[in-house]
């Protein structure tokens, strides 16, 4: 196996679920039940409280169900596993994922590997042969996108959302405007709130599952520091100062961990 291959291998192995959430099994277990509690809790409150609620249609209801879900995910999200993913990676590796230290842990990772596997003359045909290869799946994901494996759910949740709508308006909510006119309301809602979380996870995670696309573009602008940074004796420096302050001890860990010939 080639060095280019193995060391885009090795840098999805350094992404945020690999190095922090995998080893956070029981939060998120316990994350789940915590949505689904704080939803029927609050449904239940609500259908006490608030006589209308329970004259609602089923639909109604879902919906309901559903945005409170939303919410309480979002809530779940800010104040347990934010907290508790942030609390694992000082715990693992002295750094937090969510700072700028995280960014240099990864250069710290992939500088060291590098210095193991390459020399300056190859980061340079290395970062060349890395953009060739992004030039050409770019083209490949442009001619396929349609056939894309990522693209399959999307279109699947969208013929499912069209017809179910079309059948629903047909047979439940079409003679009735009240009805029709709240489910649109909480349809419009639930994707607002589907909208948030997706930014919240992209924001406060990192692209847990990056596309191949964006990892060469990440790794192609890490090497190009790691190179600019051996030829440039100034921001050399400055890196150095940075880098400093990630554990070595950490760092042999990881890359021996995660280079192992399994790769």
């Amino acid at each position: 196996m080639n060095i280019e291959h193995r060391l885009i291998l090795f840098y999805k192995r350094l992404s945020v679920w690999n190095l922090v959430l995998r080893h956070m099994k029981k939060n998120l277990v316990i994350f789940m039940v915590l949505n689904l509690v704080s939803t029927i809790c609050v449904s239940l409150i609500l259908a006490y409280l608030v006589p209308l609620f329970v004259r609602l249609s089923w639909l109604a209801d879902t919906l309901f169900c559903l945005v409170t879900f939303e919410i309480a995910f979002l809530i779940n999200l800010k104040y347990f596993l934010f907290p508790q993913a942030v609390k694992k990676s000082r715990q693992l590796y002295h750094v937090s994922f969510f700072l700028e230290e995280w960014r240099v842990f990864i250069y710290a990772i992939l500088r060291d590997f590098l210095k193991k596997n390459t020399t300056a003359i190859d980061i340079f045909f290395l970062i060349k042969g890395l953009k060739e290869k992004k030039k050409e799946r770019a083209k490949s994901f442009k001619k396929n996108a349609f056939y894309n494996l990522s693209l399959y759910p999307f279109v699947l949740f969208v013929c499912i959302w069209i017809s179910f709508n079309l059948w629903l308006f047909d047979h439940i909510v079409g003679n009735h405007i009240e009805d029709a006119f709240l489910y649109l309301i909480l349809s419009f809602i639930c994707l607002i709130l589907l909208v948030i979380i997706a930014y919240c996870i992209h924001h406060n995670f990192d692209p847990l599952f990056p596309h191949h696309l964006t990892a060469l573009s990440n790794l192609i602008r890490i090497l190009e520091n790691i190179e600019l940074a051996q030829n440039n004796e100034r921001f050399g420096r400055i890196i150095d100062e940075a880098t400093a302050r990630v554990d070595p001890e950490i760092v042999r860990h990881l890359i021996t961990e995660n280079t192992c010939e399994k790769n």
